[in-house]
């Protein structure tokens, strides 16, 4: 019987889903207040089109998120924060690159 599941990497995201992008603030690996800045999630489909979430600052000012419910296409797509702190610091993270499908079955 098969009471175990592995995957390799993350799981795609199906299209019309609801989903919750989560980010913590480090600067130099240091934790990083983003109280009074703002945060965004560039989202790059497979065509090249680009979608821009704004996100929340958590209580803290440690974290954001931002949510999104899935759109098409499907294929490989790729997300990116955009980070400010109220100085006007800018950090960009490193892109990651996931899937998007019509459906899971």
């Amino acid at each position: 019987m098969n009471t175990q599941l592995t995957t390799t990497g993350l799981l795609p995201l199906t299209i019309g889903s609801s989903e919750v992008f989560e980010a913590s603030a480090d600067l130099n690996a240091i934790p990083w207040s983003l109280l009074g800045g703002t945060v965004t999630l560039k989202l790059v489909d497979p065509n090249g089109n680009v979608t821009t979430l704004s996100a929340a600052v958590g209580p803290t000012g440690y974290s954001a998120s931002a949510s999104w419910t899935v759109a098409g296409p499907a294929g490989i797509w790729v997300r990116a924060w955009t980070l400010v702190d109220s100085s006007g610091r800018v950090q960009v993270s490193r892109q990651i690159v996931f899937s998007v499908i019509s459906s899971p079955i």
